[in-house]
This record gives C-alpha cells, structure tokens and sequence, in this order.
C-alpha cells in the first residue's frame, strides 16, 4: 500500500472582523469560543452542523450543555446559522449563514472541492455525535428536551444492551457505528470517482478495519458490565 498522507480540511477566518466586528459586543468569551468549534465542525461537514443530540454534541466538544443550548439560540438570533430539519433522516443542522460566500471554494490542502469528493472522506464524523443510546433517565430526559426546529427530541435505537453502561461508553460505541458506516458510504462513492487515488481508497479500507476492530473490542470488554 502506497503512503499516502491524509488531505487536511481548513478554513478561513478573517481576523479583523473577529477582533474588531459585530461578534464581540454580541456574544460573550465563552459563546466566541464555541462559535470556533462550530466553524471547525462545519469545514468538515460542507458548513453544516448535526445538533439533533445537543447533550451528545457538548460531551464531545468538551463544553457544558447549557452553554453550546445558549450559544445555538444566540447565533440563530444574531443570522449567524439557520436551524433546519430533515424530516427524512429526522435529524437537526445548523448551517452557518452564507458559508459559500466566506468561505473558500477550495478545501483539503487547496484542491477544489468539485475535483475532490473525497476531502470529507478522508474526515469522518469525528465530532458530531448521533444517536447515541441513553439510559432510562436520559431518555425520560430527552423525552421533555425540546427538539430544535419545532419536534420533540427522539430517542436513539439501542442495538445492543446499553442501558447500565457509563454514558462516555454509550457515546463512544455508537460514535464508533456512525463512523463506521459514513466510511463505507464514502468508500462506495470514491470507488466510482474516478478522480480519487487508489492510495486513498485504501486508505479508507483500512480505517474502516481498525474502527470495526477497534467497535468489537469494545464491545467484547464491556459484556460483562
């Protein structure tokens, strides 16, 4: 297998309006803060957010619930994103407001997007958390939180028994899943570009190895829990 480093996804940020413009007198330190983590979350998922499990999201970006919840309201309130759903995979975004206009149309170390589907590929979901199985009281829980874009907040299905295992066990098994089967997916739609190098396609072969290996030998250690 030919050693192929991996493309990097960035983003640009304009230092003078982030220094000097609207945001500061509009949010405090801690909202800026995670407006940054939005914007990274959003470079790898073509600038947009899944917030479907906001309690998951904020356990993953290491940050309390509260505040990624008053962040959200504060940035829909000043137009900075646009809360959607998508009735089909019943799931909430945040799309960031004009993030075409702002943002490069070149992603992954400078190539163009059109010319490289893969970008996100070689990117998985490594920080947005979803549907990620509860105990009986997060779901009582989650049953009274409010579902952003007017639904109510749905539990996730629990594949295997979950319900007496730490919520850091929980998340990291059903984030290990979604990985899983984004990588796949993005597998299937590389093997008919013809424009993505044989290398990377690898490449995604093996990641997806090492996360199902990684998923059994989860799995087999917490059987007895």
């Amino acid at each position: 297998m030919s050693g192929g480093k991996k493309a990097e996804v960035w983003l640009r940020l304009w230092p003078e309006k982030f220094l000097w413009g609207t945001m500061k007198p509009e949010l405090e330190v801690e909202e800026r803060a995670v407006w940054i983590d939005l914007l990274c979350l959003a470079a790898m998922f073509m600038g947009k957010v899944d917030i479907t499990y906001t309690k998951a999201l904020a356990g993953r970006l290491l940050i309390p619930h509260e505040l990624l919840e008053r962040s959200l309201k504060k940035f829909e309130k000043t137009k900075r994103i646009k809360i959607t759903v998508d009735k089909k995979e019943e799931k909430t975004f945040a799309e960031i407001s004009k993030w075409k206009q702002y943002q490069s149309k070149h992603i992954g170390g400078g190539i163009e997007l059109k010319s490289r589907k893969i970008s996100d590929t070689l990117n998985g979901p490594r920080a947005t958390t979803r549907k990620v199985g509860l105990d009986k009281k997060r779901e009582e829980e989650n049953r009274k939180e409010e579902k952003r874009g007017g639904r109510k907040a749905k539990t996730a299905p629990q594949n295997i028994p979950l319900k007496n295992l730490a919520f850091e066990l929980q998340n990291k098994i059903s984030s290990l899943k979604e990985s899983i089967r984004y990588k796949e997916k993005r597998l299937r739609e590389a093997e008919k570009d013809p424009e993505v190098e044989k290398y990377q396609k690898e490449e995604l072969e093996k990641e997806i190895k090492e996360k199902k290996e990684e998923l059994k030998a989860t799995i087999d250690d917490i059987k007895g829990v």
